[in-house]
């Protein structure tokens, strides 16, 4: 190979690497985006829990709400009444 063959196919081989750090680079700010998702994800299931109240039950094992079994309460309570006031008509 003469020298000006060398020389480029040397900046051939230099593009090359150039491109393959850009895409490096874009490969690890990608896998750091998705890393920052699942985090904000975690914070805001923990956001959640904590407005549910949510807690886990060793016995039962599962989880549990005292908001959402408030609210479960309250409809069966309504049901109960509409159905009593269904039936006195």
């Amino acid at each position: 190979m003469t020298e000006s063959e060398l020389r480029e196919e040397l900046d051939e081989l230099r593009k090359e690497i150039s491109k393959l750090r850009k895409e490096i680079a874009d490969l690890k700010g990608g896998a750091e985006w998705a890393d920052d998702q699942f985090e904000n994800h975690e914070a805001r299931i923990r956001t959640i829990e904590k407005i549910l109240d949510v807690t886990y039950d060793e016995e039962a094992g599962q989880y549990k709400s005292k908001y959402l079994n408030k609210l479960y309460g309250m409809i069966k309570g309504l049901e109960r009444r509409i159905g009593t006031h269904k039936r006195g008509k």
